[in-house]
């Protein structure tokens, strides 16, 4: 049996047809559902994201840097990739390859860790 590939949107004829199809003979099929991420990150939430990385530099000492990074392990954490010679690598989640949804969340628990520590 060759492998079928097919991609899309849930929603789409196509995609609910080949599923129809897994349905009658699950033994011979592999679905892999893949969650689709919304929009990425707008402009407007980065440039607020930037003014308050700016302030915590300002108030609290550091880096722009710093804080960014600080930040996204402490509520985002790492990703595992692998290098060329098939190590692991740990490297800070990238906040570019966010949604507006999970930039939104984000972003909240930034402000809230900047209001605990009055940074205005």
């Amino acid at each position: 049996m060759s492998a079928v590939r097919m991609y899309g949107s849930l929603e789409d004829a196509d995609v609910q047809a080949e599923l129809s199809k897994a349905q009658q003979a699950p033994r011979d099929w592999t679905v892999y559902l893949v969650p689709v991420r919304g929009a990425k990150r707008t402009l407007a939430q980065n440039k607020l994201y930037r003014a308050l990385l700016s302030k915590l530099a300002q108030q609290l000492g550091q880096s722009v840097k710093y804080w960014n990074d600080f930040l996204v392990e402490k509520f985002l954490g790492f990703d595992e990739v692998e290098t060329e010679d098939g190590d692991l690598r740990r490297v800070l989640c990238s906040t570019s390859e966010l949604g507006v949804a999970e930039f939104t969340s984000f972003l909240n628990a930034c402000l809230s860790f900047a209001s605990d520590h009055q940074v205005h």
